[in-house]
């Protein structure tokens, strides 16, 4: 979606907290955008901020706007304030991404404030159902790259004069490679994006490996992975086997779901859950969440191939395959991989080479391989195939488009609602 200026992207924005609003209770969810004049204020200042350098760094920051003061425990560092300006975002923001820090912004629509540096130990020290003001996100992701959330919502992607909207994506959309995934993360202990009933979306296995591959990307190394449940067949060496029980996504899945069945519960329910109260439990399961991810991405860093179950736990990682010669290989031209082309295996890369070879010689089993320059490639040998499906033109904007506001997740979302108020 083509915008011209930032005052449609404000727009967009209202837009979408309304159809936030509609799609749950006053009583499920509290949510409201700021004053139209204070939205702009902030996406403008991030926009220009996204596109400055601090001593010849980049700038990347995440902005948190509170409407109203939040509580001194909720800052890890408080600042005399000082007036939202662009000078200060650009001089804080090596500060607060080493820090895991968000730069914390509260006032009016005149007197917009930086307050300090936002990151809530209270989380992990307060066990009290208290209301918590659910701050506004805008992070800066790269020049002219801006994403705002508000609680577990994207709700909108800003990148190079666009509003992003969800692109075909095989870790999303029906196909071979999903059915796949939900087989391994049903084997590994996470039921499958198909299984409603248990499925929260944004939680399921597809939107963890998703936010893996952005780690990935992001540190311009590239890397090669194997999701497997067993030792994968057919591997020549292993440079570094893990022999520790190391943590998987299955470890936060039980709570998170329990989370959710108690905020769900009748309001008279002596274990009901406010969605204050739910959304401070899942930001400390999402923190377990983002390490484990953080972890397994960061083996990518070496030669070789990461080894993950279907839990996206590392198993191994230096992992080597042999190489079979004459190795059949179709480009799959869409999700489904009902549009084909042959391709020679001998044509493809170093890198893509081994992601085939993982993949031919373990049926079921999904490998993805992403660039130094960003972008992701995948393969699969289905069950009953001699030959490889490869999907190579699925580039990085397509994980960034991530949308929990369009029509498929609503309605897996609204389902979801409907049956666990039923249980």
């Amino acid at each position: 979606m083509k915008v011209h200026a930032l005052p449609d992207v404000e727009r967009e924005v209202r837009r979408r907290f309304e159809l936030l609003s509609r799609s749950y209770s006053e009583a499920e969810v509290r949510c409201r955008p700021p004053a139209p004049h204070v939205l702009l204020r902030l996406l403008d200042e991030a926009f220009w901020t996204s596109i400055s350098r601090d001593e010849g760094r980049p700038c990347r920051l995440t902005i948190a706007y509170y409407e109203h003061p939040p509580p001194g425990e909720d800052l890890a560092i408080a600042l005399d304030a000082k007036q939202l300006d662009r000078r200060y975002l650009r001089r804080l923001a090596a500060v607060a991404a080493a820090a895991d820090a968000k730069i914390a912004v509260t006032g009016g629509e005149q007197d917009l404030h930086i307050i300090g540096l936002a990151k809530r130990f209270r989380w992990h020290t307060d066990t009290s159902d208290s209301p918590v003001e659910i701050p506004i996100e805008i992070e800066v992701v790269g020049p002219g790259d801006i994403v705002l959330r508000w609680a577990h919502f994207r709700m909108l992607t800003y990148r190079g004069g666009e509003i992003l909207e969800p692109a075909p994506n095989i870790l999303y959309l029906d196909g071979p490679f999903l059915q796949a995934l939900n087989r391994l993360a049903a084997t590994d202990g996470i039921p499958g994006k198909d299984d409603l009933k248990h499925t929260e979306p944004g939680e399921d296995i597809s939107f963890n490996l998703m936010n893996l591959l952005r780690r990935v990307e992001r540190n311009a190394h590239g890397g090669l992975f194997i999701l497997s449940s067993t030792r994968p067949r057919k591997i020549e060496s292993v440079s570094w086997p893990i022999v520790n029980h190391t943590i998987g996504l299955a470890d936060h899945y039980r709570p998170w779901w329990d989370n959710l069945r108690r905020f769900h519960l009748p309001e008279d329910h002596t274990d009901k859950l406010s969605f204050d109260a739910l959304y401070t439990a899942q930001e400390e399961l999402k923190f377990l969440q983002s390490e484990v991810l953080t972890l397994a991405g960061s083996l990518a860093l070496t030669d070789g191939a990461v080894w993950l179950n279907g839990s996206l736990r590392p198993m191994a990682f230096g992992v080597f395959t042999e190489f079979t010669p004459g190795l059949s290989v179709h480009i799959a031209g869409n999700v489904a991989a009902t549009d084909l082309q042959p391709r020679q295996f001998d044509d493809l890369g170093a890198r893509h080479r081994a992601m085939v070879a993982l993949a031919g010689h373990n049926i079921g089993c999904p490998a993805i391989a992403i660039s130094e320059d960003g972008g992701f490639s995948a393969a699969l040998r289905a069950e009953g195939r001699d030959y490889v499906f490869m999907w190579a033109s699925f580039q990085g904007k397509d994980l960034e488009a991530d949308d929990l506001l369009d029509p498929q997740r609503l309605a897996i979302r609204q389902n979801l609602l409907t049956r666990t108020k039923r249980a």
